[in-house]
Parts: C-alpha cells; sequence; structure tokens
C-alpha cells in the first residue's frame, strides 16, 4: 500500500469511529466511506478483500473495545468475524465494478444494506456496528423508520456517500455537480421536513401510566457471590420503598436484578412476592430461571418475571436472542466439543438456551392500568429491529428494556447500548422504558426523545409517565416489505452482472 492508500483507507475507519456514540458526530457518517471508495478505485480483487478487512478490523476495533472489558477471548473472536462483513462489501464493489462499470457505485447502498441484514441472522449475529446506529442523535432526521425500519437510515447514509463522492469526482463538470448537489439537498431536506411534520400530528392517547426505574448499580460481579445476594435484595428492597412513594403503576428492576434462580427459591421468590403485596404495585425483574426439558436435559435461561400483588402465578419472559461467545457458544448443539473446549479453557462462557415466545405481560389485572400490555426485551434483544417488532404485533403497547451493562463498566459501550433504543422507539412509535444496573436508564418517547434519564454509575431511581395507544406502526405492519425490496434489488444487480460476457478491464 502507497501513503495515499494508507492514508485513505485510515481516513475511512477513523470517520466511521467518531461517528458512533457516545460521540455525538453522526454527520461524520455521511462522508465516511468517500475516502474509501476512492481508495477502491484502481484495486484488484484481493487488495480490496484484503484492506477491506483491515478498514473493518480497526472500525470494530474502535466502536466495540469494551467488551475486552469482560471478555479479552470474545473481543477477538468478534473481531476477527465481523470484519468479514467490510472485506466482502469491498469485494463485492470491485467485482460489480469490473462487470458493470462505474454505475456499481450506485449500487454499493444495497449491497451493504444486504450484508448488514445478513450480519443480523443467526447465533453468529452482530449487528451492533450498523450506519443507522449513528444517527440516533438527530431523532428529527430520522423519523421515517416508522415505516423502513432503521435500515432505511443506513440507505440513505450510503446515498449521502456515493452522491458526495460523485460530487468530487465530477468537480470539472458544472451541470452535473449542480444536478448531484441538488440532490444531496433533497435527501437531507425531505427526512427534516418529514420529521417537522409527523412531530406536529397529534396522538390519540388510549391510557397513561406511571413507571418506576430501580437502578441498583451492583458489580455485576459481586452479586453473584453467595455472600452478597442478601445485600443485593436490600438494596433493592430499599430504593424500591423509596420510589413507591411516587405510586407508580409499575416498578421495573434491571437484568438479573435478582441473582438466583428465583422461580425455585422460595426464600427470595417469597421475598419479592411480599413486597409486592405490601406495596400493591406490580414488579418486573430480571432474574435467570431454568426447566427441564425431558428427563437428562436442563435448560437454563436468562428471564424477566413479573409479579402482580394478590397472584401466585408468575409471569415470565425467556431472552429471544443470547450474546455470542458470552451466553452461549454458536452452534453447540451441532458441534457440542465447542463449549466443552471452552470450558477447559476457561473462558467463563455461558450455557444459556434462548427462549421460543415473544412474551407480552398483561397488566389488566392491577391498579388501574385496565387493557394496557407490554413486553420486556433482556439486553443484546435490543439490538435487532425485528425482533422487538414482534413483541409489537403481539400487542405489547410499549416495551421495556432491561439490561445489566455494568461488566463494560463506564466504556463506550453503555452510551451506544442506550442510544440502540431510540430507534426501536421509533420504528414501532411506541415509549420505550429502559431499566439498566449500572446506567444509563431511560425514557424515550414514541418520537425517539429521551425525555429523563440517569447517569452512568449511579445507584437511584427515576419515575416517569408514558402513554400507550393501541395504533401500530407501518413497520410493526408491513417492515419487512422494504427489506424483500432491497434484496431483490440485489438479486437484481448480481443476475445482471453474472449474465454479462465481458468484464470492465478497470474501474474506471
Amino acid at each position: 500500500m502507497t501513503f495515499k492508500d494508507c492514508l485513505l483507507a485510515l481516513l475511512t475507519s477513523l470517520a466511521l469511529i467518531v461517528a458512533f456514540p457516545p460521540f455525538s458526530l453522526g454527520i461524520l457518517a455521511y462522508v465516511a466511506l468517500v475516502p474509501y471508495f476512492f481508495y477502491l478505485e484502481d484495486k484488484n480483487l484481493k487488495e480490496a478483500f484484503r484492506v477491506g478487512y483491515l478498514v473493518g478490523f480497526i472500525w470494530y476495533a474502535g466502536t466495540v473495545f469494551w467488551i475486552g472489558n469482560a471478555t479479552i477471548m470474545g473481543l477477538i473472536g468478534a473481531l476477527i468475524w465481523v470484519s468479514f462483513y467490510f472485506a466482502i462489501f469491498s469485494w463485492l464493489y470491485v467485482w460489480l465494478v469490473k462487470r458493470i462499470g462505474t454505475i456499481a457505485i450506485w449500487v454499493a447502498p444495497f449491497i451493504w444494506v444486504s450484508l448488514e441484514l445478513l450480519a443480523s441472522v443467526g447465533s453468529m449475529a452482530f449487528p451492533w456496528n450498523s450506519l443507522a446506529y449513528t444517527q440516533t442523535y438527530y431523532p428529527i432526521l430520522i423519523q421515517y423508520i416508522s415505516v423502513t425500519g432503521m435500515y432505511g437510515i443506513t440507505l440513505w447514509i450510503m446515498f449521502l456517500n456515493v452522491i458526495i463522492y460523485k460530487i468530487l469526482k465530477s468537480y470539472k463538470e458544472r451541470k452535473k455537480i449542480i444536478f448531484l448537489s441538488s440532490l444531496f439537498v433533497i435527501l437531507m431536506i425531505l427526512p427534516l421536513l418529514y420529521g417537522l411534520l409527523i412531530r406536529t400530528k397529534e396522538n390519540k392517547v388510549e391510557k397513561e401510566l406511571k413507571i418506576s426505574l430501580v437502578q441498583g448499580n451492583i458489580d455485576p460481579y459481586q452479586k453473584w457471590t453467595p455472600g452478597f445476594i442478601d445485600t443485593n435484595f436490600y438494596i433493592y428492597r430499599k430504593l424500591t420503598l423509596q420510589v413507591a412513594q411516587e405510586n407508580p403503576d409499575l416498578i421495573v428492576w434491571p437484568e438479573t436484578a435478582a441473582p438466583c434462580y428465583l422461580r425455585y427459591n422460595k426464600y427470595y421468590r417469597n421475598f419479592i412476592i411480599k413486597l409486592v403485596n405490601n406495596l400493591k404495585i406490580p414488579l418486573l425483574t430480571g432474574t435467570i430461571d431454568y426447566q427441564w426439558s425431558d428427563a437428562s436435559k436442563i435448560k437454563f435461561y436468562n428471564s424477566a418475571f413479573l409479579f402482580k400483588p394478590g397472584k401466585t402465578k408468575i409471569e415470565s419472559y425467556n431472552k429471544l436472542h443470547l450474546v455470542p461467545f458470552s451466553e452461549r457458544v454458536p452452534l453447540v448443539d451441532k458441534i457440542p466439543f465447542i463449549y466443552n473446549l471452552a470450558k477447559y479453557m476457561d473462558l467463563n462462557i455461558g450455557n444459556y438456551f434462548p427462549g421460543d415466545t415473544a412474551t407480552v405481560f398483561n397488566l389488566n389485572d392491577y391498579p388501574n392500568n385496565l387493557g394496557v400490555k407490554c413486553s420486556t426485551g433482556i439486553c443484546y434483544d435490543s439490538v435487532f429491529p425485528f425482533l422487538v417488532r414482534r413483541f409489537i404485533r403481539n400487542g405489547a403497547q410499549f416495551m421495556v428494556i432491561i439490561t445489566n451493562d455494568g461488566w463494560f463498566g463506564t466504556l463506550s459501550g453503555p452510551y451506544q447500548h442506550a442510544q440502540i433504543a431510540v430507534l426501536r422507539a421509533i420504528e414501532n412509535r411506541v415509549w420505550v422504558v429502559r431499566c439498566a444496573n449500572t446506567g444509563i436508564s431511560e425514557f424515550i418517547d414514541p418520537y425517539g426523545k429521551i425525555v429523563k434519564k440517569t447517569k452512568l454509575s449511579q445507584r437511584t431511581i427515576i419515575t416517569s409517565s408514558i402513554y400507550v395507544n393501541k395504533n401500530k406502526s407501518f413497520f410493526v405492519r408491513h417492515g419487512t416489505y422494504f427489506v424483500y425490496l432491497l434484496l431483490f434489488i440485489d438479486l437484481f444487480v448480481l443476475i445482471i452482472a453474472f449474465s454479462r460476457k465481458n468484464s470492465y478491464n478497470d474501474i474506471n
């Protein structure tokens, strides 16, 4: 690589890194890929793949380095795996240029979105670095994802990059520059106008209720020690009694706030039941659970339990999407020795099973929230738009996200995770209530506005009123259509490229 090549590749890597939270520099995403498109202009397929992998590795290392705070092996594994997506994009783009010419630049956005979709599928899914998440600080610009879902943002960002690249390439062609500049302005103004318009529409409020979040700020390593469990529960009890004075309709504890098998631990289960009955307020908490699948096999789950006053039955939800190489070894059912190897290497990887139901909790029993339903996503669940969409389609009128980001300290991970919830609120046009062990706990309205939030690493409580209605966004009702359209365009272009008898000799 020449110095120019290194500089172009590095510029793209750095721009992508600082475009993501906690930096409020999402505007850099509009130009981040431009230097890389210039780099690819005279490259062959091998060079494109090799440098693409390197750029992807640097980009991911700069955004998800915080994984190493919990597991170095998990970080290494993630970087090795996800960097392939940028390499594949680079290879496909150069291949298309050689097959169909420079018009391939206009296909690049569709290829990128398709690879983001691919990165969100399967047990190895890790779509953390979707370009859409760079725009969570600008909710006014992304209201249209209630129609397209977050992949509409990614497509929009990629087209902005393409247009800027073409403007710089056409600096001697006045008419082309005017046309491309006009197109860029239109692509910026239309989302803004839609965002301003949609915020002025009145919402028909079906029901308003008050929710309280308890942020225990418990050391995630300490709370699992046998000598600390009592202390853990009494901390949450004290905070709960404090917040109950605000007379909420629901109190929420974070992921694994109850660090035991709560269903089968009579002492701590009765501890919570007594608390709930005395306060006469439902309580939702994270815990762990298990069940026997047959006479010889036991399945462990990362779960959420809903306790209701005067009710002995516990409603539960089991986390649907587990964190690869943290909560579960991918493909362990087909290749069991992988888990045994990880255990032998003392990698501290869990053996949880994914749930199979997008559970909806019914809050119509008590006290004043007749007909209100909600669902709970646990931690990593919130990263997947079509997973959260399942809850809303099943009848949930607002979304609760419980998480424990304490494993990642005060690095950028907790900030990134909190901002991701902004897109889930806009896509589904529902309130998102996020309760985190060490923070950030927050209330996000259906337009992505963070109404109230806590600071990181703070033991505190927070209460806010939210509203619910029965309307479902276009994304909830028909969200997959946009994705199918993008995939169809990709397939169409690839068929044309394969069918060509001759190839273009170079990228120009």
